[in-house]
């Protein structure tokens, strides 16, 4: 009996080692996890309004602002709110509609942004189009270049169009085919 005792003793002391280490092992797990994710760096990215060719004004104005509500799915970047682009623009008294690629970069500089979006919707015969455009505040370079067409049927824009072109923008590749078949 004695040494029975003493074996389940034992075989307990050992299980709550394996347990202290088995604990130890994920407090550090959950730590590197938490550290890698605030060293995370967000991208702030500043989203103008899309040139209008063909197409109502408000249509417009709906499906960028359709992008931006695509865009603020991601973790990995931040979408500057557009009254505070409006804010800018009547603070700095620059003209929308006159405003370059070059203006709307010092626009997004002034708004902290490290990119902007720009770019248009319109139609060409039985085709709406949406070319958008992402460009480093900083070089002026165009990052990404992104075009969705859908044949006679403006709501593929709203429903699916803005979704892929936000994944695109986003991600740099095609969206996994279920995230594009609403």
């Amino acid at each position: 009996i004695l040494i029975r005792k003493l074996l389940l003793i034992c075989v307990v002391k050992y299980f709550q080692k394996i347990i202290h280490v088995m604990l130890y092992l994920i407090v550090l797990n959950n730590y590197a996890y938490t550290e890698s994710n605030m060293n995370k760096k967000i991208e702030r990215i500043a989203v103008f309004e899309f040139e209008n060719n063909r197409l109502d004004k408000e249509i417009a104005k709906t499906l960028t602002d359709r992008l931006r509500n695509e865009l603020v799915q991601f973790d990995e970047i931040e979408i500057v709110e557009r009254k505070r682009i409006d804010a800018v623009f009547q603070e700095q008294k620059i003209q929308i509609s006159g405003c370059t690629d070059e203006c709307l970069i010092e626009v997004g500089k002034i708004l902290g942004s490290s990119s902007i979006i720009v770019g248009s919707i319109g139609k060409v015969g039985n085709y709406f189009t949406i070319n958008a455009r992402k460009i480093n505040a900083t070089t002026s370079k165009v990052e990404r270049a992104i075009s969705y067409d859908s044949y006679s049927d403006i709501d593929q824009l709203l429903i699916k169009g803005m979704s892929e072109v936000a994944f695109k923008i986003v991600k740099g590749y095609n969206p996994p085919k279920p995230l594009i078949e609403k």
